[in-house]
């Protein structure tokens, strides 16, 4: 009208920038258009500060924040009313009204309120409601706190081995003030059944590559071998469960995991990892025997004239994947595997006539490769390898796996002597505990790019079995070998395959798989008998238990007599194990467990001018302060799947805002950061030490509870562990 228009319209309350277009058109189309910006404000407002979370009992000082934007003075009323204990039932909540505060705020200033809060007992969330209000002006917020319990559900272990006769299993450091909810006993057997069923299957794919053709051949020769030369075998590989899936289904007691796995990065490892992948079934005696004989041909058209084997069919020959096939023919003939002689005698002559042997980088790899065959199939083989042992001389600094096969070339080349230094080598540079056994630490850079804890264990293995078979030492990598099946996925076929046909000979030679075991628990006032068969796949009744009313005084105690019944023929004794398992729930334990195979500790560091300085129990922080959580772990022997979960005191934040997986040199990991934990998920913890860091800061004073971190196997999960939890001052 008149060259105006109006418009209205309801702008939020809270307060913002706005910016507006306009623009006219007249009817002989010519246009005009403007913009301007305003910003929009209440004349008083109030912004309360709280935590996102808050856990029963602690303590803060809530703070609002009271703004007036016009140009004189505002005298309010402040009032913070909390609703807490909710109950649908009673369609009520509990209520707390804090008595009011008079504040004057001067001209386009601001001032703070302060209310002093402890957090109930019980409840889910807390709504805070404050509001400032003057003679003409109000406002208010309402903001609601997500209310956890500081309670936590924690387990503790111990894990022990058997002997024949009485053991004693004892779990000590339960925090006197938890409610234990249930405890359980599990005997595991020293079996090869359980461990022939932890075999990954073999993924049927083309070969296309003769790598990948040979890497399928072993694994497929030594089954083959195995169910020839051993019958009874045969059938009870045949009971075993069918599956799709390349590994075995996790058959852990879900009761025991703190953490759900659907909710980590392994569910479908979990399941087995089936992906609808086709997999050839190596407990199939006639389809892995099928399969031998197709791998054997896919193997022959990799090889070329020149006697070396391609990458590709086509493809030019090298050393690499020569020594590579070579290995799988040398490891099947060491097993007795009736294998391609006329290959393998050509493999031999291309690699005796294109190799130096000053290579030391996989020259001593290269000898174990030669010397595995007879001398007669090719003299220069030993000769070359004998070269090769001179340069190794050179190099006395070595990686376990090269003393190992050092150990069996010096045998084979018969020279004991330095045969026997190399395995005193080998022995010097490993550890060796009660529970796992005989032990290495892995080296960051290996001779084969899948060696592992499985192929280094059968190389020392073969070795002391070539220069001594009464050594004493071959029960304790046997051990290793048992306990690891229980506590790692073996993802690679041909390392378990070697791993089953290592232990198969050695329970042979004790006559082992002629053993029954019986184990008799006394245990919470009751006795239980159990007796377990040699080719038992899943013995049962090796799990006890005790809930609520069941659990006594003396439920953290067990003895366990175990009798070894055999033929005649007198047998040696493989340790079994047993795990007591305590489930509890306690709030701010003053101790971390230590009896497990795994521990960690929790330590806080204020971080000032560059330099870490440890905060002491009952040390007030300032809000602000640069904190550094630090997380260190210990474990007597590699887990795989291990979940390491930290709860976060309220009213702190984490510096880093972003999930994600990290890799520092140390555990490669992924962190998963929430509002209420830290989770880290390692995908292997090796043997060792280790230390986990993160900062946050605190945002608001109070006392808060800090409680215990987690460490536990989700594979293996009566495994598991707890810091010491405390509190928390911030000024």
């Amino acid at each position: 009208k008149n060259g105006f228009s109006e418009f209205t319209f309801t702008l939020p309350q809270s307060i913002g920038q706005w910016s507006i277009l306009a623009a006219a058109f007249t009817k002989n189309v010519k246009t005009g258009k403007t913009d301007f910006s305003f910003v929009t404000r209440k004349d008083l407002m109030i912004s309360l500060e709280a935590p996102r979370f808050l856990r029963t009992g602690d303590e803060i000082e809530l703070q609002a924040l009271v703004s007036n934007t016009t140009d004189k003075p505002i005298s309010a009323e402040v009032n913070l009313t909390a609703n807490y204990d909710c109950s649908e039932k009673a369609g009520a909540c509990r209520v707390l009204e804090y008595p009011a505060q008079n504040v004057t705020v001067a001209a386009k200033s601001q001032s703070m309120v302060k209310w002093a809060f402890k957090a109930p007992q019980e409840g889910a969330d807390i709504m805070f409601s404050a509001t400032a209000k003057s003679a003409a002006l109000s406002d208010g917020e309402i903001k609601t706190v997500a209310l956890l319990p500081s309670l936590q559900q924690l387990t503790s272990s111990r894990t022990v081995a058997l002997k024949k006769g009485v053991n004693k299993l004892f779990l000590g450091g339960v925090d006197q003030n938890a409610k234990i909810e249930a405890v359980h006993i599990t005997v595991s057997p020293s079996l090869l059944m359980p461990v022939l069923n932890a075999m990954p299957l073999l993924v049927k794919a083309n070969r296309t590559s003769a790598t990948y053709a040979a890497n399928s051949y072993l694994p497929l020769a030594i089954f083959s071998k195995l169910y020839n030369d051993y019958p009874q075998l045969k059938e009870a590989a045949a009971k075993l469960p069918k599956r799709e899936s390349v590994m075995p289904a996790w058959s852990a007691n879900e009761e025991l995991l703190l953490n759900d796995v659907a909710q980590s990065p392994w569910y479908l490892l979990s399941k087995g990892f089936n992906k609808n992948q086709a997999v050839i079934d190596l407990f199939d005696a006639k389809l892995v025997e099928e399969q031998k004989a197709q791998a054997e041909k896919d193997l022959a058209r990799f090889q070329n004239g020149d006697g070396g084997y391609a990458w590709v069919k086509g493809g030019s020959s090298t050393i690499f994947i020569t020594l590579n096939v070579l290995e799988s023919f040398a490891q099947a003939y060491r097993y007795g595997v009736k294998i391609d002689e006329k290959a393998a005698k050509k493999a031999l002559k291309y690699i005796t006539s294109k190799f130096d042997s000053k290579d030391s980088t996989v020259g001593v790899y290269m000898a174990y490769v030669l010397t595995a065959f007879p001398k007669e199939w090719d003299a220069k083989a030993y000769q070359l390898a004998v070269k090769t042992m001179q340069e190794f001389e050179k190099h006395p600094l070595q990686t376990p796996l090269a003393y190992a096969y050092a150990a069996s070339v010096y045998k084979r080349l018969g020279n004991t002597e330095k045969a026997k230094l190399q395995i005193d080598r080998l022995f010097d540079m490993s550890t060796e505990s009660d529970i796992t056994g005989i032990a290495w630490t892995l080296e960051d850079r290996t001779w084969q790019w899948f060696e592992d804890g499985i192929t280094l264990h059968a190389a020392a293995l073969q070795a002391l079995n070539e220069f001594d078979p009464q050594d004493e030492r071959i029960n304790g990598l046997a051990k290793w070998l048992i306990f690891n099946e229980k506590a790692e996925a073996w993802g690679n076929p041909q390392s378990a395959a070697k791993a089953v046909y290592a232990l198969m000979g050695i329970m042979i030679n004790a006559n082992a798989l002629e053993q029954t075991k019986i184990f008799t628990t006394e245990w919470n006032g009751k006795t239980t008998k159990v007796t377990v068969q040699p080719y038992d796949v899943n013995p049962s009744g090796l799990t006890l238990s005790a809930y609520g009313d069941e659990i006594t005084p003396n439920v953290f105690k067990a003895s366990i007599n175990k009798a070894v019944l055999t033929m005649e023929t007198p047998a040696k004794d493989f340790d079994d194990y047993a795990t007591i398992t305590a489930l509890f729930t306690t709030d701010t334990p003053l101790a971390s467990s230590k009896d497990g195979l795994i521990a960690a500790d929790k330590e806080y560091y204020l971080i000032k001018d560059g330099k870490a300085r440890k905060i002491k129990e009952g040390e007030a922080l300032a809000a602000g302060d640069q904190v550094e959580v630090r997380l260190t772990l210990k474990s007597q022997s590699a887990f795989d799947f291990v979940v390491v979960s930290d709860p976060k005191p309220a009213a702190f934040e984490a510096d880093k805002l972003l999930s994600g997986w990290k890799y520092d040199g140390q555990l490669p990991r992924y962190e998963e950061l929430k509002a209420n934990v830290t989770n880290f998920f390692l995908q292997n913890l090796p043997r060792g030490a280790y230390e986990l860091k993160y900062t946050i800061r605190p945002t608001s004073a109070g006392t808060f509870t800090s409680g215990a971190a987690t460490i536990q196997s989700m594979y293996m999960p009566e495994v598991s562990a707890h810091s010491a939890g405390f509190k928390v001052k911030v000024k």
